[in-house]
């Protein structure tokens, strides 16, 4: 299904009230037929994309309940026509790849300037191929660029503290899975341990 430009309906998935108000209102000035809704969390987008068809939807990549990549999958697969746009402070170099496996070629970084993320979304609005502008996406070689989106699913949990079996219970898988993803995380990010890996992440402004 193709939307015209008269038939917007966009979904804003940030856990932040400042963040969905500024992409709102730089939407309405736009786009002033747009119909809105906001999420902040990725419950309540699942929530509202079962409520209501979207031609488009701009989410966060860490919300309080979870990381996207653990919904992009069904987002895709149930409403494949719904065009998606990442908006986040996450860097590209290490999180774009693994979104574009699912089709999603918009990857929108907070840290642009206000012309360049007005651009990128009018564009993303329009169905407009994604132009390149410059930017501070790619920061060089960062260690985390390399992971797999399930180490990186893993890696968001890691970083919050849960432990092996608290990660295997929210992603259900076994805890067997969990250890070895661990391993491959410490090796790829050449972290000793967790102390290690979370300095690392902060470094590059990863979880």
């Amino acid at each position: 299904m193709e939307y015209s430009n008269q038939n917007k309906t966009v979904l804003i998935g940030d856990d932040h009230l400042l963040i969905r108000k500024g992409i709102r209102a730089t939407i309405v000035y736009y786009f002033k037929d747009a119909i809105i809704d906001e999420a902040e969390s990725c419950s309540e987008v699942m929530k509202q994309l079962s409520r209501k068809e979207y031609s488009h939807i701009i989410l966060d990549i860490m919300l309080p309940d979870g990381i996207l990549l653990e919904i992009i999958q069904n987002i895709r697969n149930l409403y494949p026509h719904t065009r998606v746009a990442i908006f986040t402070m996450q860097p590209a170099e290490v999180y774009s790849n693994a979104f574009k496996r699912y089709g999603v070629r918009y990857y929108i970084s907070k840290g642009m300037s206000e012309d360049e993320i007005t651009l990128l979304l009018k564009n993303f609005l329009n169905n407009e191929r994604r132009v390149r502008v410059m930017s501070n996406d790619f920061a060089g070689n960062n260690p985390f660029s390399k992971m797999t989106t399930r180490e990186l699913q893993v890696l968001h949990y890691l970083l919050n503290g849960q432990t092996s079996s608290e990660i295997s219970q929210i992603l259900n898988i076994n805890k067997s899975a969990v250890s070895e993803l661990k391993a491959k995380i410490l090796s790829k990010s050449q972290s000793s341990n967790i102390k290690d890996l979370f300095e690392l992440a902060t470094t590059y402004n990863i979880g």
